[in-house]
């Protein structure tokens, strides 16, 4: 993997992280069996009980646009398991298996994902059969909630990142600017996306980073070594640009619980 020009750094287990959303995924060609029902998944289900004790269906919702532009919409099962209490979700679908932190729950270290997806992954493969993989992503969505004005934002963001919106003709009652980098990585690419924006279930103003790093050459499902390597490779990357991103300010903030 090709990367940014950033130095490389020690990674920290924060205790009040800015992150409100983390992932990490396989793709694979589709597996219809899955639609027919619970009864495909229940050894699946048996393999992983102990580690995803919860579980659920949802029905996913896809509207795709003819270009007469008529709508056509469709729905698929997919199935979610969680942990107890719930700080760790996986979404199975006919064509994805993704597993992420639960939304308000407490994401405790990148360390605790990586054994997670150790432990199912294989039962996937042993139980699921996927032909293989053909995208593998892992993302963060970090956002640093409060209504500060660009000047003020460079307290706690690279002001690199920030760029012309700290001078005053740009940065006056700014709503919204959110900027996108894409870096070719040779077998994928990493995507960033940064800027002023809301988000969260408040609409809350603050600063968005949010970091995609995808790998799209096909992989054997069984080669777990290779997966966990990718998916190492790609904290690392995220992890080096949330931290350049961020000033010894921001950071010192994110080491104490409670501010």
């Amino acid at each position: 993997m090709r990367l940014p020009a950033l130095p490389a750094v020690t990674h920290e287990r924060l205790a009040n992280p800015p992150l409100r959303a983390m992932l990490g995924q396989l793709q694979f060609p589709p597996i219809l069996r899955l639609q027919k029902g619970v009864d495909e998944i229940a050894d699946f289900q048996d393999a992983i009980r102990e580690a995803l004790p919860g579980f659920g269906i949802e029905q996913q919702i896809q509207i795709a646009l003819s270009p007469d532009g008529d709508a056509k919409t469709s729905s698929n099962k997919a199935y979610r398991f969680t942990n107890d209490p719930p700080t760790w979700s996986a979404l199975l679908t006919q064509t994805a298996f993704t597993l992420e932190a639960v939304a308000g729950g407490r994401y405790s270290s990148y360390s605790e994902f990586s054994a997670l997806f150790r432990e199912i992954w294989p039962a996937a493969v042993e139980h699921l059969h996927p032909s293989r993989i053909t995208q593998q992503g892992l993302r963060y969505v970090d956002h640093l909630e409060g209504d500060r004005t660009p000047a003020e934002w460079a307290e706690w963001v690279n002001p690199v990142l920030l760029g012309g919106l700290t001078t005053e003709q740009l940065g006056t009652d700014l709503e919204q600017a959110v900027s996108e980098l894409v870096y070719n990585l040779g077998d994928g690419r990493l995507v960033l996306r940064h800027g002023i924006a809301r988000a969260g279930p408040t609409n809350a103003m603050g600063y968005l980073l949010d970091v995609d790093s995808i790998h799209t050459r096909p992989l054997p499902p069984g080669d777990l070594t290779e997966v966990m390597a990718r998916f190492d490779e790609s904290h690392d990357a995220v992890y080096r640009l949330f931290r350049w991103s961020m000033t010894d300010q921001a950071m010192e903030t994110f080491r104490h619980a409670g501010e």
